[in-house]
Order: structure tokens, then C-alpha cells, then sequence
């Protein structure tokens, strides 16, 4: 086998970093991923601390008596929840450099050039489950992913103790709307987004991640028609029909991920401080075990080197290990285009 693969360009630690800081994957479209903040944890379990919100009215004190202290309403709980693999296998062999490169001994250079183009595929895939788990924590769970119809692993309202809100029927293809009717829906949403929120508490804006289906049977439907026909010279009716549209004070567009149900549609306020959070917590690899957490890591099989019995290639796994969860799955609101009610929790696409 070359002599390269004794270099320390093999190590765990030098592979990460270098992965980490110069792969990336241009084509994927991650909508969900700019709603979540970021963290990093020295453990595999994160503990997540969540306080109620909310106000009250004090009574009036008479001048020169000191107030008396009330009892505060907050209620305040730390919940542990154990963080996820998710991981994938990079494996080169010689068959990756026959006619790509020059009679002689393999190069340092021709290695990497392979083996970050595989880095891409890989951490694509990485990537767009990562996707997946973070619109399915946004709706309340965290499923899993050998069994994605099944139960999930976590669901936000049993681990907090919290009612599920219920689910929001749009009758979008009503026959007869009465009018505003679409408007009258956003504003319940609206309305119950604020109540999950509570006293105090202020989205800096709304969004409504909508499936395909749904997402059409909105723009179609009479009552935005209307409103926007006259609106920037009608350039709503002949604009790109995937483009996103304001109204009722919400934005709707169309989640093109994996994750939502036919017909879905899922309000979601965002700018609400710690309230939708990913945190990375330590790889499983013995270079790496109790260290700060990192978004996506290479570990090479049989030590350092990777490399396969008998000189046949190299190989290493990728891998990332997240916790992604919501703080208020009470302040989201999953709603239906029609009439039907949502499959349960742990259902998704």
C-alpha cells in the first residue's frame, strides 16, 4: 500500500477537521436547518432546561407598606434526551484510479481529490436526514429512523407533560368559502402560536412549511386569487408558482424535504430564543470520546491508516451524532389542507 497512508493526513482528528472545514454540499436544500440554533456538548446526552412563561396582575400596595412577594407562576424541569448516529462508510479501492491518473505510485493529491468527491455523496445523505429529524422535531418528535412509520424515539409533549394542541383543518377545497375564510384560519393559527408561546413571549415572524400538495390547493383557492390579482400588476398569477407567498401576515411556501404528510401544512414561529436547537455531542471514536462535539466526523478503520487487509483500499466511516429538539412544540400548529385530520405523531412521510 502507498506510503501516504502513514501520514497523519489519516488520523481521525486530521481528517474531521479537514472534511469540516472544506466539504460542503452546494446542491442540497436545506430549508429547516436556518430555524435551529447551534451548539456543541462534551456529553451524549443533552439535558434540555425549559421554564414556562407567563405573567400576572399584581393588586395595588398602599403607600409606605412594602409589597408583598407573590408566588411565582413559571414552572421550570430539566429533561435528559440522548443523542442520535447517524452514519454512513467511505470505501476506495483501486478500481476509483484505474485510467484517472499517471503510471506510478499514488499521490497524496490524486487520494483526496477521490476522496472529496465520496465526502460529498456521503455527507449529503448525512445532511438530508439531518433535515428530516429537524422538521420532525419542529412538529413535536424525534423519530426513528429504522422505523420511521413507528413510534418515535421522543415525543416533545409526553417528555414535557404537555397537551398536544389540535390539528388545524384549512378546508382549502371548501366548494362554497364563505368569504375570508383562509384569512380567518391563518388568524387562528396566529392566535393559538401566541397562546403556546405565552405572556411576554414574541415571534419575529411566521412562517407555514407547506407539502406540495397543500401548498397548491392554497394558491389556488379563491380568496388569494382575489387578493393578489391587482397586487404588483397581478404578477402573482404568472410569477414562478413555487415562489413563497405573504398573507393573512404569515409567510407559505413549499417544503420540498422529506417529512411532511400529504396535505400538510405546519405553522412555525421563528426568533424565539433556545426555542429550536441543535447540539452535536462526541463521536464514538477513541481519538475523539468525551471532546466537544462536532457537526460531521471521518474515522478511519483499523487505526489511523484505514486501510483494508491486503492492500485492496481504504475506508473510513462518517458520521454525525445530534440532538435536535424543540422547546415549545406548543407553539407550533400542524394543520391539514382538507378536512382530515394529520396521521399521529411518530407518522412521516
Amino acid at each position: 500500500m502507498s506510503l501516504i497512508f502513514d501520514l497523519s493526513s489519516f488520523d481521525a482528528r486530521t481528517l474531521t477537521s479537514r472534511a469540516s472545514e472544506g466539504t460542503h454540499v452546494p446542491y442540497l436544500d436545506l430549508q429547516a436547518a436556518p430555524w435551529f440554533a447551534v451548539d456543541f456538548a462534551a456529553t451524549e446526552t443533552v439535558q434540555v432546561d425549559r421554564e414556562s412563561y407567563g405573567h400576572q396582575l399584581l393588586g395595588s400596595t398602599a403607600r409606605d407598606v412594602v409589597a408583598a412577594a407573590t408566588t411565582s407562576s413559571r414552572k421550570r424541569g430539566t429533561y435528559p434526551i440522548n443523542s442520535q448516529k447517524i452514519g454512513d462508510k467511505v470505501v476506495i479501492t483501486a478500481s476509483d484510479f484505474r485510467n484517472l491518473r499517471k503510471t506510478g505510485e499514488l499521490s497524496l493529491e490524486d487520494f483526496q481529490s477521490v476522496l472529496d468527491k465520496r465526502l460529498v455523496e456521503k455527507f449529503g445523505n448525512i445532511d438530508m436526514t439531518q433535515e428530516f429529524l429537524r422538521i420532525s422535531a419542529v412538529k413535536g418528535f424525534i423519530p426513528n429512523l429504522d422505523d420511521v412509520a413507528g413510534a418515535p424515539l421522543v415525543d416533545f409533549f409526553t417528555l414535557y407533560g404537555i397537551a398536544r394542541p389540535a390539528v388545524l383543518e384549512m378546508n382549502l377545497g371548501a366548494a362554497s368559502p364563505k368569504a375570508g375564510a383562509v384569512r380567518q384560519k391563518v388568524t387562528e393559527a396566529i392566535r393559538a402560536i401566541k397562546a403556546g408561546l405565552g405572556a411576554g413571549v414574541k415571534a419575529s415572524k411566521i412562517v407555514v412549511a407547506c407539502e406540495t400538495s397543500a401548498f397548491d390547493a392554497l394558491r389556488e383557492t379563491k380568496e388569494l386569487r382575489d387578493a393578489f390579482q391587482r397586487a404588483e400588476d397581478g404578477s402573482y398569477l404568472w410569477a414562478d408558482g413555487t415562489r413563497p407567498v405573504v398573507f393573512g401576515g404569515v409567510e407559505f411556501f413549499e417544503y420540498t424535504g422529506i417529512g411532511l404528510d400529504a396535505g400538510e401544512m405546519v405553522f412555525i414561529p421563528l426568533g424565539v430564543p433556545g426555542m429550536l436547537k441543535t447540539v452535536f455531542t462526541p463521536a464514538d471514536h477513541i481519538e475523539l470520546v468525551n471532546e466537544e462535539g462536532i457537526q460531521r466526523v471521518v474515522m478511519p478503520a483499523r487505526g489511523d491508516s484505514g486501510t483494508l487487509d491486503f492492500g485492496k483500499g481504504w475506508e473510513a466511516e462518517v458520521a454525525s451524532f445530534p440532538v435536535h429538539y424543540n422547546l415549545r412544540p406548543e407553539a407550533v400548529v400542524r394543520a391539514v389542507a382538507g378536512t382530515v385530520e394529520a396521521p399521529q405523531v411518530g407518522v412521516a412521510a
